[in-house]
């Protein structure tokens, strides 16, 4: 008899399981071209899914964004199939129509929050009790049982399988870009804990490893000395967690510019384009001219710098850099960074292009 009650309570276990609760499976709390309603605005979205394999009609659940209130909209009667999703839009508006988009009487927290699915009795059946800030156009949900970032979201549909745990800050450099003429230290930094800063002082942009090459660039230890012109890129890294951006600060010793003769640059590369290499110097007819030599470096101190930063290959190779391979033939596209220096210490900007 007792085997029977066991088997019993076994069988019963497994009906409950094939008949799972409605889940919230993604919701995107910052929509600004993701997935439109009807009339063409682009409102945030909670998405519910049917994970069981029999069909659930959703009247008595609701959704609810604050826990002092578990059953703050009423979901209409929908039917969900198995595996089947229902979209609902966060918009405020209070849309209940079944025929047309569902629209709740509340919106979403952008900077973080509470978002459940509650029951008849306004019992928890699915929640995110303490989302984190989120950012536009990337959702935020389930895969597996874990919640992700997702930076392509998927309304309607199963979640992916580019999910974050979260973003790494950006790196903050102790001295900013500009003129300098004694040699001095950077640290680099991030608000974001236990990473990785990569950096770069040769016009590379740095990357974490791959399967066939290590990390491109120096894995940062601590400050930095600088002591001639130099452009510091960096980029910092966490294990689940999408990196930062590339920052790049350059940092321009006027007193090397007279010196600077562009050939090494040309050798190490390897582009001598037949046996011509490029001249990148200022002119030594200049620059060793007594009528102005002594005052050369003061002089370029009136002048503000727009310092562009590519990789150097595509810099300098005949083939796919800015010079063209053929006569006529059209430049092409290079990703770089921009930054306006000014002499007089004025804040100039930096941009990626």
């Amino acid at each position: 008899m007792k085997r029977l009650l066991t088997l019993a309570l076994a069988l019963a276990s497994l009906v409950a399981n094939s008949k799972a609760s409605p889940i919230l499976s993604e919701f995107l709390a910052s929509n600004a071209q993701n997935l439109a309603t009807a009339d063409d605005k682009t409102e945030d979205w909670i998405e519910i899914q049917n994970t069981g394999d029999a069909a659930i009609n959703l009247a008595g659940y609701h959704l609810t964004d604050d826990p002092e209130q578990p059953q703050r909209w009423a979901i209409p009667a929908v039917d969900l199939a198995p595996g089947a999703f229902l979209v609902v839009f966060a918009s405020g508006d209070d849309l209940k129509d079944v025929a047309a988009d569902l629209h709740t009487n509340f919106r979403l927290n952008r900077e973080g929050g509470y978002l459940a699915l509650t029951g008849s009795n306004g019992a928890v059946v699915s929640a995110f009790e303490a989302y984190p800030p989120q950012r536009t156009d990337v959702s935020y949900g389930l895969a597996g049982s874990d919640p992700f970032y997702f930076g392509s979201p998927t309304p309607g549909e199963a979640n992916g399988t580019n999910g974050v745990l979260g973003f790494v800050a950006d790196t903050k450099f102790s001295v900013d870009r500009g003129y300098f003429e004694e040699a001095f230290q950077v640290e680099i930094t991030t608000a974001t804990d236990d990473v990785r800063i990569i950096y770069t002082t040769d016009g590379r942009k740095p990357s974490k490893e791959t399967v066939f090459t290590g990390p491109i660039g120096e894995v940062y230890t601590g400050p930095i000395t600088i002591d001639t012109t130099t452009t510091l890129r960096a980029i910092a890294l966490k294990d689940g967690f999408r990196a930062s951006n590339v920052d790049t600060q350059t940092y321009l010793f006027l007193a090397d510019v007279p010196k600077q003769t562009g050939e090494q640059l040309i050798d190490k590369w390897g582009d001598t384009w037949g046996g011509t290499s490029a001249d990148y110097e200022m002119d030594p007819r200049v620059t060793e001219d007594a009528r102005w030599k002594d005052t050369l470096v003061e002089d370029l101190k009136t002048l503000p710098v727009l310092s562009i930063t590519v990789e150097p290959e595509q810099f300098f190779s005949l083939n796919k850099g800015i010079y063209p391979g053929k006569i006529g033939q059209d430049g092409i596209d290079i990703p770089a960074s921009a930054e306006l220096l000014h002499p007089d210490g004025k804040e100039g900007f930096q941009i990626d292009c």
